[in-house]
């Protein structure tokens, strides 16, 4: 396992990012050749996609509702890049399914 920290790029040298977390304190964190880094940008809510892993924060309302207050897509599922995402798609309810299987939905 590993843990995470969140905060605010602070310097960059060579290969080390410095995090400055939100309570002050200043981590150092080494990047190698095998990190994966990912950079998220604001876009539409028409760029959302079936099939599109998600991660939503919002308030759960009574009938299982989640009134989103963000929405972060971080592109194709697992299972649609592993498969080579070809792009012709074999079950339409994929795009429910996977947002079933990610909230309990019903």
């Amino acid at each position: 396992g590993g843990s995470a920290t969140l905060g605010t790029v602070s310097n960059i040298s060579g290969d080390s990012l410095y995090v400055t977390e939100t309570s002050g304190n200043t981590v150092k964190v080494t990047l190698s050749s095998a990190t994966k880094v990912t950079k998220n940008i604001t876009v539409g809510k028409k760029a959302v996609r079936p099939g599109d892993l998600v991660v939503v924060s919002g308030a759960k309302g009574g009938d299982g509702t989640v009134s989103a207050t963000t929405v972060s897509d971080t592109g194709a599922s697992p299972a649609a890049a592993a498969s080579g995402a070809s792009g012709s798609s074999s079950t339409p309810s994929n795009g429910s399914s996977a947002v079933n299987s990610l909230f309990g939905g019903g």
